[in-house]
């Protein structure tokens, strides 16, 4: 999968005109970028890095305002 996308945005970079030298230092710091992260793949064509990052935090109905009918109500 990172090697198709590698492979896509280097087409894209020659195909809008790039020069050559842009093209090979973005690349190999894509793939040093990507090297570095851990990388998961769900058989849904998309990728995902650091997930243990990407938790939601908690809710808590104290940080939600609320509408005045609903505070009138409850006062």
């Amino acid at each position: 999968m990172e090697n198709d996308f590698m492979i896509y945005a280097e087409g894209w970079m020659r195909f809008i005109g790039v020069y050559e030298m842009e093209i090979e230092i973005r690349m190999r710091s894509a793939k040093e970028e990507m090297a570095s992260r851990r990388v998961f793949y769900d058989g849904s064509k998309q990728l995902y890095s650091e997930l243990d990052d990407l938790k939601p935090s908690a809710f808590s109905l104290t940080e939600v305002a609320l509408l005045p009918s609903v505070e009138e109500e409850f006062a």
